[in-house]
């Protein structure tokens, strides 16, 4: 994730002793440049001002053009926030619609594992006994090492979408790929 921001006013009342500390702040949290306030393009996705209820023309501008407006300490706590929330939440929620949109009927819980080494841990057994992995004869398959590999392209969109590049199955076995197809992914 990244921004493009403009800034008017000073950040001192922010804590701040100026803007390019303010920047160098922000891109601890995540890539944050300088765009030149050129509206019409569409160049720039905050304003960044000392005051929120300033009439600057560059607030001006923000405004006629449907600019995001922030105050410095504020688009601080927007960072903080964005790096605090699980990116991969939202991934494990896609997989899980993914799945049981296609007749895997599985609860999120049931999905994944916990590890705290590697974020995305999907419980593969679980889904084998699903009435559909039944259908499809998963289990039986549970020696073949390519079943993992055709369950990761399965849902290869998913992970190349989000570009996950490593994922855990069973708690064991870690895959890693850009692609996501049968043939890129290594174990």
């Amino acid at each position: 994730m990244s921004y493009k921001i403009e800034m008017t006013g000073s950040p001192k009342k922010h804590g701040f002793l100026t803007k390019q500390e303010f920047l160098d702040k922000c891109n601890t949290y995540c890539k944050v440049t300088i765009g030149k306030f050129s509206l019409k393009n569409g160049n720039v996705n905050y304003l960044i001002t000392d005051d929120i209820n300033s009439n600057t023309q560059k607030m001006k501008n923000a405004k006629r053009w449907t600019v995001k407006i922030s105050d410095y300490s504020d688009f601080i706590g927007l960072l903080k926030h964005r790096v605090n929330t699980d990116p991969l939440k939202e991934v494990k929620k896609d997989i899980h619609k993914y799945l049981n949109y296609n007749g895997y009927d599985i609860e999120y819980d049931e999905l994944y594992k916990e590890n705290e080494y590697n974020p995305i841990d999907i419980d593969l057994f679980n889904i084998c006994k699903t009435s559909k992995g039944e259908d499809n004869q998963l289990l039986d398959d549970w020696e073949d090492g390519n079943r993992d590999k055709y369950f990761l392209e399965y849902i290869g969109s998913i992970l190349r979408k989000n570009n996950i590049k490593e994922i855990l199955l069973d708690g064991t076995d870690e895959y890693n790929s850009t692609k996501w197809t049968f043939d890129t992914i290594d174990n």
